[in-house]
């Protein structure tokens, strides 16, 4: 595309018209410039109508009064009145305006053609990004691409500004459906975690790190399965375990299916008589998975595509510690890349989860429980992650503790309290309960068996 081509294009999508009708709405009206909260005077195509639009902000935020003859002497003042017309286009502008009652439908016009020249300038700056050679990764390029497209989507947005009485009057909404059970973030399945937690609130990322065999890819599982369930959108992002595995696993949960049966392949008639039940429910999830090694600037990528096209209610990152980095050095690489998923979730307004693995050094500890100290590059995990959990299960280290009781320790919670969860634990069906099983007994200790404990 030439310059003129360009230029034509760019004139295209503009509506002069719709312009005009928002200053002279405000000058029949001044009090709709309230309804015009989303427009910045950049978003105006023609350069007069910027300088306008800005004096009359400026005078509404001063509480001056508004009319011709004032906004005439405001622009006077600025040495601006030439520029923007003169005293006989204000005239104009409130003499060709019917009324300002169609002014929030012209407000959306002038925004919706603002969001499309920034389409424009976003093809032609993401050509750059594409055709350079500066030594930047197919990853990085894809990445920047994304970021100005998302920052053109941010305008497409409608904003509104409310009064603070207007808030209260959310808040006093939004409580009487916590009352009715409605939690502020996607449920997890286990409603002890969801009543300390809320959920997982849009926006946050949310970190599950336990030592290996505590369960935290499950817990991650189970989370994913259930908000499935409720029809949201999932993408999990696995770098242990392959597609097969992962609906392996869902089967055992949601079939109870012993995983031991499953991998062997023999079933009972029981199990096989289950497994329609997860088949039929599979068909209605909108589940993607991808075992792909991609590196944090790549997955960024792909979640905002999702975002923007099939749409994306929770991404799952499994896990931390293997995804690709450079490993020159590991505190600050794991903090980059928890900063990227922390941005993601506030830039997409969905939670992340994304699961870590603790360091070796609790296990040498009497008590076992693991704290925020022992993530593996904890410094910047810790605080750019809004809530922490931590499964722990006891009888891991001591076989006279009952296997089905687990321990969910929340280490952090930035906008709830913090402490321990118990559940119940099935690691032969990989899933989590609501409750343990508390008629296990320890086996009985035997003074001729020097190895029972």
């Amino acid at each position: 595309m030439n310059q003129i081509e360009e230029m034509e294009a760019v004139q295209s999508l503009a509506n002069v018209e719709a312009e005009q009708n928002i200053l002279g709405g405000i000058l029949i009206e001044p009090t709709t410039i309230t309804r015009c909260a989303i427009l910045t005077p950049e978003k105006f195509y023609q350069a007069q109508h910027r300088i306008i639009f800005r004096a009359l902000l400026d005078m509404a935020a001063a509480n001056e009064p508004i009319d011709i003859i004032t906004l005439n002497d405001k622009l006077e003042a600025r040495g601006e009145v030439e520029n923007a017309g003169g005293l006989a286009y204000l005239i104009d502008l409130s003499q060709n305006t019917p009324s300002a009652k169609n002014i929030s439908r012209y407000v959306d016009i002038v925004n919706d053609r603002f969001v499309e020249r920034g389409l424009l300038r976003a093809s032609a700056v993401i050509e750059k990004i594409a055709v350079s050679k500066d030594g930047e990764t197919v990853a990085e390029k894809l990445s920047k691409a994304a970021d100005e497209l998302a920052a053109v989507g941010k305008d497409a947005v409608k904003r509104e500004t409310k009064t603070f009485s207007e808030t209260v009057e959310d808040l006093i909404g939004d409580l009487d459906k916590r009352l009715d059970g409605v939690r502020f973030g996607l449920p997890t399945g286990l409603m002890k975690l969801d009543e300390m937690t809320g959920g997982l609130p849009n926006g946050n990322l949310i970190v599950i790190a336990a030592r290996p065999s505590m369960g935290k890819t499950v817990l991650a599982e189970n989370i994913a399965r259930f908000a499935l369930k409720q029809g949201k959108a999932v993408h999990f992002q696995s770098y242990e375990m392959s597609a097969v595995e992962l609906a392996r696993r869902g089967m055992a949960a949601e079939c109870n299916i012993p995983m031991q049966n499953l991998k062997t392949g023999r079933l009972t008639d029981t199990d096989y008589g289950n497994m329609p039940i997860y088949v039929s429910q599979v068909n209605n999830w909108k589940f993607d998975v991808n075992c792909d090694l991609l590196n944090v600037d790549e997955l960024c990528f792909l979640a905002k595509e999702k975002k923007m096209t099939t749409g994306l209610d929770l991404l799952v990152v499994d896990h931390l510690n293997i995804m690709p980095r450079p490993g020159r050095d590991e505190v600050n690489e794991l903090g980059y890349i928890s900063r990227r998923l922390k941005n993601l979730a506030v830039e997409l307004n969905i939670p992340v989860v994304l699961v870590a693995q603790l360091n070796r050094g609790n296990t040498k500890q009497a008590d076992k429980r693991p704290n925020m100290a022992d993530i593996r590059g904890s410094g910047s995990v810790e605080q750019d992650a809004n809530i922490i959990i931590m499964p722990h299960r006891e009888s891991y280290y001591n076989k006279n503790e009952n296997p089905s009781i687990a321990e969910l320790i929340i280490a952090k919670n930035r906008d709830g309290e913090m402490g321990t969860v118990v559940c119940g634990w099935k690691g032969q069906f990989m899933k989590f309960e609501e409750e343990p099983d508390l008629t296990w007994q320890a086996p009985k200790r035997s003074e001729y068996d020097p190895y029972s404990v």
